[in-house]
């Protein structure tokens, strides 16, 4: 599936919560680049799926929305809109430097260790993979 088209879908599906979490997880990334509170307050989801193109790229927007996904405990999403994309877990950003700004080291090289780690320390990667796996 395309995956703008997708971002946006996985996005009019959640929960008004979800989508409200969902948002405030998206201001409190630590991750460069961060999205500034005024981009996303108050939008709905179509705004929304553009900050995270335009901030992101189209597989990091995927890559992002999975990863909060995630962080909320929306893990079926993560790993439907994951599945529906083609876009293979990783760290958000590792291997596009849009999502990033940049190569993560002076060599060029996009290794999780020089984006900071795992996806998450909660293990939230594992339970992706471990969903992906019983489909």
């Amino acid at each position: 599936m395309d995956k703008r088209k997708a971002v946006k879908r996985m996005l009019s599906n959640l929960s008004t919560p979800n989508f409200n979490n969902f948002r405030d997880e998206l201001v409190h990334r630590k991750k460069e680049p961060r999205v500034a509170l005024n981009r996303v307050e108050g939008k709905s989801f179509l705004e929304i799926t553009e900050v995270l193109l335009s901030t992101f790229n189209e597989t990091g927007a995927v890559e992002v929305s999975a990863e909060l996904l995630s962080v909320i405990e929306c893990n079926i999403e993560a790993a439907q809109l994951l599945k529906d994309t083609g876009v293979e877990n990783s760290e958000p950003g590792s291997r596009n430097m849009g999502a990033t700004g940049g190569p993560a080291s002076e060599n060029g090289s996009r290794d999780m260790e020089a984006t900071g780690g795992p996806a998450s320390e909660n293990g939230s990667r594992d339970n992706i993979e471990n969903l992906l796996e019983a489909d």
